[in-house]
């Protein structure tokens, strides 16, 4: 019997539909789809969109010719290891018949549903996927400039550059010296992050460097995870790892990058190594597609990841990417 779509979505949901449904279960289509992001996000929409919709073209776009993952980055600031184990390229992608397209994306127009991006090209969609991962809002902190203060106090929040940077940093200082984390507050990427690289590097410097010290600085009054980090912070770092509240004069409102200082109300902390996390919002193409509001994050229907506020623009993310996909493939909404 023929299911509606109600049926299908409680099917989606009861089977858990762990992998691989047969093609024949999804519409074919000749749809042009593309794909804004080479991150996990998008890297996985379009390898699955591909596989259940093998007619379709899909085009991904990326500037980076290897990408770094954020995941497990944390890990290898903590051991100042290699970045190699965490870098991939596109080629897999590209074997699977995904056109990928080693450029930027400089603008979005809902309307005629195209694509500008750097060269030139021209790209039309009738599905476009944002897969816009993070930016950072300027002048959120005193003192903070976009352009120059991550090469002093790297954030370290996209990988790669940031990531190598910040290890340089953490390997040349010398014992005993303070290494100062500002959390912004919430929402930003990847919540338990900032306090996992914490613990990391509380267990670095207890095992190499014993005199040094991270101090956490943090712009909210709780965390993710929050009892469970303490708790193992009291265990394993008391000596190590200090964390300071919002209300404990722990919001940093301003840095000096020369000096290496940041204020909060009543403190100036000099730091032998700074790791500025700035406030964030969704990533700048986000904003040119239109689809962010006042927030600076993108307003979706929970459902399909469908824009609320153009059409035929869905914005994904990590959390709950395969079973947004595939609830977009069982509602049909690809023509």
């Amino acid at each position: 019997m023929p299911l509606n779509r109600r049926d299908m979505l409680a099917g989606l949901g009861a089977i858990g539909l762990a992998s691989g449904l047969p093609l024949y279960a999804f519409p074919q289509t000749n749809a042009r789809i593309v794909v804004i992001g080479g991150g996990f996000g998008g890297t996985s929409a379009a390898r699955t969109l591909k596989r259940l919709l093998p007619n379709a073209s899909i085009a991904l776009i990326e500037p980076k010719a290897t990408y770094v993952t954020c995941p497990f980055s944390n890990v290898e600031i903590g051991k100042l290891g290699s970045l190699t184990p965490i870098s991939f390229s596109y080629t897999a992608l590209e074997a699977e018949g995904i056109k990928v397209h080693q450029a930027e994306a400089t603008s979005v127009d809902p309307i005629r549903q195209t694509v500008q991006i750097t060269g030139g090209e021209t790209l039309a969609y009738d599905r476009l996927i944002l897969s816009p991962g993070i930016d950072f809002r300027a002048n959120a902190i005193d003192g903070y400039d976009l352009q120059d203060v991550p090469n002093r106090m790297p954030h370290a929040w996209k990988a790669g550059d940031q990531t190598r940077l910040l290890m340089r940093q953490l390997r040349e200082m010398e014992d005993g010296g303070l290494f100062v984390m500002s959390v912004p507050p919430a929402p930003y990427r990847c919540p338990p992050g900032p306090y996992e690289r914490a613990s990391l590097i509380a267990h670095y410097f207890k095992t190499q460097k014993p005199r040094s010290k991270v101090l956490i600085l943090d712009g909210k009054d709780q965390f993710s995870k929050m009892p469970l980090f303490q708790e193992a912070w009291k265990e394993h770092y008391p000596d190590h790892l200090e964390w300071r509240s919002a209300t404990d004069d722990g919001r940093v409102s301003k840095v000096d990058i020369q000096n290496l200082t940041l204020s909060t109300d009543f403190e100036d902390i000099q730091a032998d190594v700074a790791n500025v996390i700035p406030p964030q919002k969704a990533g700048t193409i986000a904003e040119r597609a239109s689809v962010t509001d006042s927030t600076g994050w993108c307003p979706i229907d929970a459902l399909s990841f469908a824009s609320t506020l153009q059409p035929n623009i869905h914005v994904v993310a990590i959390g709950s990417l395969h079973a947004s996909i595939r609830a977009m493939a069982w509602a049909h909404i690809f023509p």
